[in-house]
């Protein structure tokens, strides 16, 4: 019969704290540099919108929340200019300026967050505990 063996880890409930606090710092972390990344594409999308009188392309804006980072067209017709579909001005799902901006900066995107994620780590106040 083989003796009973017992293994505990003592810091394992401040452990857990610490991976949900890190978490969280991941999380707010990464958001602020979605923004960053967002605010760099506005010269670009305003660069590449037609102007008549210079609105809509002042209307492109960031829009940072808990959950991430928009870039928005903010006038009424901003939509029209971005997709068409009446007017005798083609529907593009892909869009036309704002949206294939966006989604050409997967790859910068990516980049930025790996460095984030990993800076945020790397600077992380881990708890101790000595006993």
């Amino acid at each position: 019969m083989a003796d009973d063996v017992r293994v505990t880890w003592e810091g394992a409930p401040q452990f857990a704290l610490d991976m949900r606090r890190l978490s969280g710092e991941i999380d707010r972390d990464n958001v602020a540099a979605l923004g960053d990344v967002a605010r760099q594409l506005i010269p670009t999308v305003r660069g590449l919108m037609p102007k008549l009188t210079g609105r809509l392309a002042g209307s492109v804006a960031v829009d940072v929340d808990a959950e991430g980072a928009d870039v928005t067209a903010d006038t009424p017709y901003a939509g029209w200019i971005e997709f068409g579909g009446s007017h005798g001005r083609p529907y593009l799902a892909t869009g036309r300026y704002l949206t294939p901006t966006v989604a050409r900066s997967g790859s910068a995107v990516q980049v930025r967050l790996e460095r984030q994620t990993a800076n945020t780590i790397g600077g992380f106040p881990w708890s101790h505990t000595n006993r």
